[in-house]
């Protein structure tokens, strides 16, 4: 089953509940059978980081295709500073933590901002 679904939030870590219910909701309707705690994760994490360090307002698309799923977050900052802490720093470990829950991540520079995304494949029961 293929299906899509686009969210927009404010500049406020606190819309961050709201984000993780919604995409939640988007799972369970979509019948998709990977790990939604996983997928959770993964969108809290995109979701805080962008508007912690990108001070930006924030559009979730989530699209479903077959087992595959990919949650991509959008903000209005055009930073490269996207990039993965080494396991010997105190803290920020977040893209690391998306990392090794996907099958695949990346970033890309848009007109207006960046995305950063992440992939996971439902696993065949």
């Amino acid at each position: 089953m293929d299906a899509s679904a686009t969210f927009w939030f404010p500049c406020d870590v606190g819309a961050c509940r709201t984000a993780r219910q919604v995409v939640r909701e988007f799972l369970g309707s979509s019948g998709w059978r990977g790990s939604h705690e996983d997928a959770i994760v993964i969108v809290s994490e995109l979701f805080e980081n962008a508007v912690r360090h990108a001070h930006s307002d924030v559009q979730i698309l989530v699209q479903l295709h077959g087992p595959l799923l990919r949650m991509e977050v959008h903000d209005s900052d055009r930073s490269t500073n996207v990039r993965v802490t080494p396991p010997t720093a105190a803290g920020g470990y977040g893209l690391r933590l998306i990392q090794s829950l996907s099958c695949d991540w990346g970033w890309s520079r848009e007109t207006e901002g960046k995305v950063v995304w992440a992939e996971l494949l439902a696993i065949p029961t």
